[in-house]
C-alpha cells in the first residue's frame, strides 16, 4: 500500500471563539482508496447530491458514508447545524451508528440512544432515522426535521423516502443541501427508474464503487469470489453491474437504448400510412383482457431521418385493476384517448367522426364457444365496437375465402418482440417513450419486460395468475404488433 496525497482536516477547536487554533498533536488517521477519498471530500468536482452505487463489500457504509458525515461536521464547526441520515430499518441504522463510532474517538461527540442523536463537540448534530413504516397512514419518519444536509444507507430499499429527505433541507446554507446516499445495485425497475431520474436531475449524480476500490479487502478475496460465483453473480456482487434477470424472457431489451423520447427533430409520424390497409387510424393499440387487470398499450410509428426502416414507440398505457372490460373502456381508455390524443372524439350527435383520429386495437383472438378460459369471449369485441372503437384479432388466417381469428403463438411472439427491441444486425425498432428525466410513459409495461423470467424448464409466462402476474403487458404488445411485424421479422431471420 502506498500513501498518496495525504490531507489534513480539523485540529484544536476553540468553542468560545469558534475558531481552529492549532493542529492536532495526535490526529485520527483514515486510510481510504482514491475513489473513496473523492467521495468523502465531496469537492466541487462532484455533484451536490450523490448516490454512491457499489458492490457488496466495497466500503460504501464504513469507508464512505460514515466518514462523509464526520467530515461535514468539521466543515460546519460552530454553525449549530443538524444533518440527517436514514436507513431502511433500525438494524441497518445500527450498522451506520457503529461505523460512525469506529471512525472517531469518543471525546469528539456525545450520543443519545433514545433519539439516535450524535452531538459533536463542534456544535454540529447528526440525527439517525429509520425509514421503516408500519403502514402508509403512519407518514414519513423524517417529517418535522430541518436539516442542512442528508445521508442514507442502502437507498435502493427506501426509494419512497428519499424525496422526503431532500425536502428537509430548509437549513442548508444558500439552499444547497449536500447529500450522500449509498446503494447496492438492484435489478428492480423501480430502482432503475429512480436512478434514471436522479442522473437527469440538476446537481445530482451517481458514482460507482466496485469491490476492488476497498483497500481493506485483499485482492485474493475477490479472486476467490470469482471462482465461487457464477459470472453473472460476480458481475453483480463484485463489479456492481446491473445484469438483469438470469433467465430474462426479453434479453434484447436494454433500458439505456430502448427507453428514449420520441425525437423532436427528424421524426415523421407515419402511423396512418402503416395502418392504411385497415382504414384511417392515427394510433395502434394492443389490449389484453385479464381477470384481475385490463391492459391497453398505445403505439405510434415514426420514420426517423437516417434510419433504414420505420420504428415504433409505445407512447402510453391504460390500466384498470379489478374492473370489467366495459368499465375499462368507458372509464379509462376512452377518456385517455380523448384528452391526451384527441382521438375517438364524438360530435354533437354523440358519433365518432370518420377521420383518421381514431385508434385500431388488436386483441387476443376470441373464442366462439365461450368455454375457453384462455381466450376472451366475442362479447369483448362487441364492447369496443359499440363505442366506435375499431378492433381486430391479433392474428388472422384465411379459411376458404374468409378471414378467421388465429392464435398469436407465445414463443414466436416473444421472439418477434425481442427482435424489435434489437435484432441480429443490432437494429432497434421498438422503444418506450419517456420524459426528460427518463421516466417511462408506460411504466408497468417496462416493469413487466424487465422482470419477466422463464422458469427452470425454460418456459415463459408460467407463473401463477395472481396480482403479481406481469404477463398481461407483454401479451398486449404481442397482439398489437404480430400482424404488422411478423412478416418482416420472418424475412430478417430467413436472410
Amino acid at each position: 500500500m502506498r500513501i498518496r496525497e495525504p490531507e489534513q482536516f480539523g485540529g484544536i477547536f476553540d468553542t468560545r471563539t469558534f475558531e481552529w487554533i492549532d493542529e492536532s498533536a495526535n490526529p485520527v488517521v483514515w486510510m481510504v482508496s482514491e475513489e473513496q477519498r473523492r467521495l468523502i471530500l465531496h469537492g466541487d468536482d462532484c455533484p451536490l447530491q450523490i448516490v454512491c452505487e457499489g458492490a457488496e463489500g466495497a466500503g460504501k457504509t464504513t469507508g464512505v458514508l460514515a466518514r462523509w458525515q464526520i467530515l461535514r461536521a468539521l466543515d460546519n464547526a460552530g454553525k449549530n447545524l443538524e444533518f440527517g441520515c436514514v436507513a431502511p430499518t433500525e438494524a441497518r441504522l445500527e450498522r451506520v451508528r457503529q461505523a460512525l463510532v469506529e471512525a472517531m474517538p469518543k471525546e469528539w461527540y456525545s450520543y443519545r440512544q433514545r433519539d439516535w442523536l450524535f452531538t459533536f463537540a463542534l456544535g454540529h448534530q447528526l440525527r439517525l432515522v429509520s425509514a421503516h413504516q408500519q403502514s402508509e397512514e403512519e407518514g414519513s419518519r423524517v417529517q418535522g426535521y430541518d436539516w442542512a444536509g442528508g445521508g442514507g444507507d442502502e437507498a435502493q430499499d427506501m426509494l419512497r423516502i428519499i424525496e422526503d429527505v431532500r425536502a428537509r433541507g430548509r437549513r442548508a446554507p444558500g439552499g444547497r443541501m449536500p447529500m450522500m446516499l449509498t446503494a447496492t445495485v438492484k435489478g428492480n425497475p423501480k430502482y432503475r427508474s429512480f436512478r434514471d431520474q436522479w442522473q437527469n436531475t440538476p446537481n445530482c449524480g451517481i458514482k460507482k464503487l466496485n469491490g476492488f476500490t476497498n483497500p481493506y479487502v485483499a485482492p485474493e478475496y475477490w479472486e476467490q469470489r470469482k471462482h465461487q460465483l457464477s459470472p453473472r453473480e460476480y458481475r453483480r456482487r463484485v463489479l456492481a453491474e446491473d445484469v438483469g434477470p438470469e433467465l430474462a424472457t426479453y434479453p434484447a431489451w436494454d433500458r439505456e437504448y430502448n427507453l428514449r423520447p420520441v425525437p423532436d427533430i427528424g421524426a415523421e409520424d407515419i402511423t396512418s400510412e402503416i395502418l392504411r390497409p385497415w382504414g384511417a387510424f392515427s394510433l395502434l393499440g394492443g389490449h389484453d383482457p385479464g381477470k384481475l387487470v385490463d391492459v391497453t398499450l398505445i403505439a405510434k410509428a415514426y420514420r426517423v431521418q437516417g434510419w433504414r426502416r420505420h420504428a415504433w414507440w409505445i407512447v402510453g398505457e391504460v390500466n384498470s385493476d379489478l374492473t370489467t372490460t366495459e368499465e375499462h373502456v368507458d372509464n379509462h381508455l376512452l377518456p385517455y384517448l380523448r384528452t391526451t390524443w384527441r382521438c375517438n372524439d364524438v360530435d354533437w350527435r354523440g358519433k365518432t367522426p370518420d377521420t383518421n383520429r381514431r385508434i385500431l386495437v388488436r386483441l387476443d383472438p376470441y373464442s366462439d364457444s365461450g368455454n375457453d378460459n384462455r381466450k376472451p369471449d366475442r362479447s369483448v369485441y362487441t364492447i369496443f365496437r359499440k363505442r366506435n372503437i375499431s378492433v381486430l384479432p391479433g392474428a388472422t388466417k384465411v379459411v376458404g375465402t374468409e378471414s378467421k381469428p388465429a392464435n398469436v403463438p407465445k414463443e414466436a411472439g416473444i421472439e418477434m418482440v425481442n427482435s424489435l427491441f434489437c435484432n441480429a444486425a443490432l437494429e432497434r425498432r421498438l422503444f418506450v417513450a419517456c420524459d426528460s428525466k427518463r421516466q417511462p410513459v408506460a411504466p408497468r409495461f417496462v416493469n413487466a419486460i424487465e422482470t419477466s423470467e422463464r422458469d427452470a424448464n425454460g418456459d415463459a409466462e408460467k407463473q401463477k395468475k395472481d396480482r403479481k402476474d406481469v404477463s398481461h403487458w407483454p401479451a398486449a404488445g404481442r397482439y398489437m404488433f404480430w400482424q404488422l411485424e411478423k412478416p418482416s421479422v420472418a424475412m430478417e431471420q430467413a436472410k
